[in-house]
Parts: C-alpha cells; sequence; structure tokens
C-alpha cells in the first residue's frame, strides 16, 4: 500500500468509506436494549445490579450497529470492573444539542463513561 503521498484528509476519506456509518432516526431505546442484552447474563452471575433510564419514544439520528457496540464495551468494561454485588446505571439524556447515554458503575473509581450522539 502507497501512504507515503496521501494527505491525511484523503487516508480519513478512504477509511471512512471502508466504514460507512449508516445514520439513520432510530429509537434510542431499541439500541440501548441490544448493548444490555450482551451483558445480562454476566451482570446476574456476579449479582450486579443493573437499571436503565431511557425514554422510550427518543429518537435520534445515529448509526445503531456502531453505537450499540460502543454502548456494550463500555457496559462489559462495567461488569469486569464492578465488584459482586455492585450496581450498574445506564442513564440517556436530553440536551440542547445532543443526547447523553451514561454508563455509572458503583462502587469504583473512574466508573463513569458517556457516549454523546448529537442531535442538530
Amino acid at each position: 500500500m502507497k501512504f507515503k503521498n496521501l494527505s491525511v484528509k484523503r487516508l480519513f476519506g478512504r477509511v471512512a468509506r471502508l466504514y460507512q456509518i449508516m445514520q439513520e432516526n432510530r429509537r434510542l431505546f431499541d439500541t440501548v436494549a441490544q448493548a444490555m442484552s450482551g451483558i445480562v447474563y454476566a451482570a446476574e452471575k456476579k449479582e450486579i445490579a443493573v437499571s436503565v433510564d431511557c425514554p422510550e419514544d427518543l429518537a435520534v439520528s445515529h448509526d445503531s450497529k456502531w453505537t450499540s457496540e460502543a454502548l456494550f464495551n463500555l457496559l462489559d468494561n462495567a461488569v469486569k470492573y464492578t465488584p459482586a454485588g455492585g450496581k450498574i446505571t445506564v442513564s440517556v439524556v436530553l440536551w440542547e444539542m445532543y443526547v447523553e447515554i451514561k454508563v455509572v458503575s458503583e462502587p469504583g473509581k473512574g466508573s463513569e463513561f458517556s457516549i454523546m450522539l448529537p442531535t442538530k
């Protein structure tokens, strides 16, 4: 592969075409549910309580596959690093310019992470 004379902008353009993001206006609740389904068993096994606060009717333009995968990674790490009997909370908050999906695990250090999705 020849990347020597390829500008950074053109390189990112090529990468973007390889990994096309398919943004559609979809219910965020369904995307969160998809991510949650991957950690339920592991959380139950460690007796970790998981709660979700997400409006069912909130629709936002996003790529559900990539957003679900990113959220699953945050949740998977939360389960791995939350002690048995702990708690994981997922909350979805609509701000003026974006929607925040926040994952908080208790107890734990550095246990709060967010995904931001623009609304405009």
